[in-house]
């Protein structure tokens, strides 16, 4: 995974090797946290796989 962080943005690029054996699951997926600096802006980014691919952000500050 590789995180480049600019004034106003976050671009994440994942980088995935061979699927990995899971088992019997629904679903899985990949996710970090990202905070500014100051500690503030917290945001949870992913992407998940299972009958499709989607990818998320979530704004921890909403929670």
């Amino acid at each position: 995974m590789l995180a480049e962080v600019g004034t106003d943005s976050v671009t994440i690029t994942w980088g995935l090797g061979e699927p990995v054996d899971v088992g019997d699951v629904e679903f899985f997926g990949y996710g970090i946290y990202y905070y500014d600096p100051t500690g503030n802006g917290g945001k949870r980014l992913g992407v998940r796989f299972g009958d499709a691919i989607t990818a998320w952000v979530f704004d921890n500050a909403s929670a």
